[in-house]
């Protein structure tokens, strides 16, 4: 009897140890998914013109206002929308292009 209740906390035991292995694992690919996907958004702001890449990462990445923006770098809030929208319009079509390629390339994997 004392073998029995042995072996079954023995498999308990070892299915949870599985579970949280596998828990783990699928955290650890989720990071290294998030990893990838900010290494391509980044390359592609990073591809902007020096005023574009400023001006987009503080309306986008640090949340700043247009007004705040406009006045940090003594500009005019509608150049500030501009360059804002054009920014984000080429954002796009750069992660439609990534996209398009990942959906091509996993076709043939």
């Amino acid at each position: 009897m004392n073998v029995i209740r042995s072996e079954q906390k023995r498999v308990k035991y070892a299915a949870l140890a599985s579970s949280e292995k596998s828990e783990i694992t699928n955290r650890t690919e989720e990071e290294v998914s998030y990893q990838e996907c900010k290494k391509i958004v980044d390359k592609g702001i990073n591809s902007l013109s020096d005023h574009k890449k400023k001006i987009y990462r503080l309306k986008v990445i640090e949340g700043y206002s247009n007004q705040e923006i406009a006045d940090k770098l003594g500009i005019s809030e509608h150049t500030v929308r501009s360059q804002v929208s054009q920014s984000s319009k080429y954002m796009r079509e750069f992660l439609n292009k990534v996209i398009t390629i990942i959906a091509a390339l996993s076709y043939f994997i």
